[in-house]
């Protein structure tokens, strides 16, 4: 992709090209990384317009990410642009994607293609929906009207769902490993089944990431809707509730770095970290599933797991309502749930956004 002048926008991004070409080398990306982020800004590339069968790959600019709106029947949206993507996080790590979709991922030597639709669909997905519901009637109790388009439903829905990818990614990206278990709001943390399976070493309430992002949700809901109203476009969301709730999955991923496992319940309130699972008994089997659904699913040994897996799958064994991810120090991150009598455990699970919220 090459732009037709030095600053434009294109469509969800703005393009900052050079005064004049960069090329396409070790030395380039070497110098220009420090200023990129892969969340926000991308080096783009296009092949020159030399003649021949061999064009060389050019570096024209900077395509900066999460900058303005795509809006569609008065709702706004923050999608990836549709450009083929090559993406590296840290050292020994690849990703391929085109747009939201992810390709192929490699990792210390190892091709893998991440499981896409988790977070949606199957028995991880159903244990999202509650809170996706929750979060749009807070909005909508606020707001004074319902929100019944079929877009809202997809707004609230990639909001709620990105919040926990990048909490995930934020965490997997911090090298220390982790785990983060989560019951349904409402559950008491001293009450059983909860406070019989696991110890909370530093105990707290905390809901700033779900009054961020429902803030945010709000005001933006607020904007199209005037905007609507007066047959105008609606204005990019305002960067402060958008830094919020970045600010906000940052705070509680940093907890993540004492030693022991974050609870968080499914409208994201922070219930204790520093948590060591002190339930004992065995899951019936641990199986890992192949699909979203874990209907092609095969049994794994339990005691070749890690501590942090063992602890992951007691805890779900005992919390048949609960989920739990698992973080590993080499940056793969592990979905586990019960399911009937046994936990399911989903590896290389996709954490990548599909809205920068």
């Amino acid at each position: 992709m090459e732009p037709h002048q030095r600053w434009w926008r294109w469509s969800i991004a703005y393009g900052h090209a050079f005064c004049t070409r960069v090329p396409f080398d070790a030395d380039s990306l070497r110098r220009l990384a420090p200023a990129t982020d892969p969340s926000r800004t991308l080096i783009a590339v296009h092949p020159s317009s030399d003649s021949g069968r061999q064009k060389k790959l050019l570096i024209w600019g900077l395509l900066e990410i999460n900058a303005s709106t795509v809006v569609s029947k008065g709702v706004a949206t923050r999608l990836w642009p549709d450009v083929f993507t090559i993406a590296s996080s840290e050292p020994g790590t690849v990703a391929i994607s085109r747009q939201s979709t992810h390709i192929v991922r490699l990792r210390q030597g190892k091709i893998s293609s991440p499981i896409t639709g988790l977070f949606r669909d199957g028995p991880v997905g159903e244990f999202f929906q509650s809170g996706v519901q929750k979060l749009k009637a807070g909005v909508e109790k606020q707001l004074g009207r319902r929100l019944d388009s079929e877009l809202d439903d997809q707004l609230f829905r990639s909001s709620y769902l990105d919040s926990i990818r990048r909490l995930l990614s934020f965490i997997s990206e911090a090298g220390h490993g982790g785990a983060v278990l989560m019951v349904p709001e409402g559950t008491k943390p001293d009450g059983r089944p909860l406070g019989a399976l696991v110890k909370r070493k530093f105990p707290c309430d905390s809901n700033r990431l779900w009054v961020a992002l429902q803030t945010d949700l709000l005001g933006r809901k607020k904007r199209q809707l005037a905007e609507f109203v007066g047959n105008q476009p609606a204005p990019t969301p305002s960067p402060g509730s958008l830094s919020g709730v970045y600010d906000a999955i940052s705070f509680v991923a940093s907890l993540a770095a004492v030693d022991g496992a974050l609870l968080v319940t499914d409208q994201l309130r922070v219930l204790g970290f520093g948590v060591e699972v002190t339930a004992a008994s065995k899951p019936v089997s641990v199986k890992r599933a192949a699909d979203v659904f874990g209907k092609d699913a095969k049994p794994i040994p339990f005691d070749s797991q890690g501590t942090r897996h063992r602890s992951a799958f007691r805890f779900c064994a005992g919390f048949k309502g609960a989920a739990a991810f698992i973080m590993s120090q080499d940056g793969g991150i592990k979905a586990a749930r019960k399911l009937g009598d046994d936990v399911l455990v989903w590896h290389d699970v996709e954490s990548e956004p599909e809205l920068i919220v």
